[in-house]
């Protein structure tokens, strides 16, 4: 099974903050999974939870965008994220990959 993120660039603290992720097999064939059936979460080096990221499906089969509204509370430096679904009842995770969170400039009062 092949797993493709697109490359994530830092993100400021406080954005929107989303991507796309496409699950396909050893045959490049999509991998499409009920939205209630895949996670994702963002954590620190130590394993700490930062927050749950919301997943839904796209039109294009086996693509999925994952995104966070608020990112306010998310500390700077690098997280992890991975994305966890079930595939035939069985438990499957994606690479797990690294973003760095820097410090937005503009900021409102």
């Amino acid at each position: 099974m092949s797993d493709v993120v697109q490359a994530l660039q830092p993100h400021k603290r406080g954005d929107y903050f989303s991507f796309f992720a496409e699950l396909k097999n050893e045959f490049n064939q999509a991998i499409v999974i009920d939205d209630s059936l895949i996670s994702s979460q963002i954590r620190d080096s130590h394993g700490n939870l930062i927050d749950d990221l919301d997943i839904s499906s796209t039109n294009i089969p086996g693509q999925y965008l994952v995104e966070k509204d608020d990112t306010t509370g998310w500390p700077l430096g690098n997280l992890e994220i991975d994305l966890e679904f079930l595939l035939s009842a069985k438990p499957k995770s994606s690479p797990t990959f690294t973003v760095l969170i820097i410090k937005d400039v503009t900021q409102h009062a």
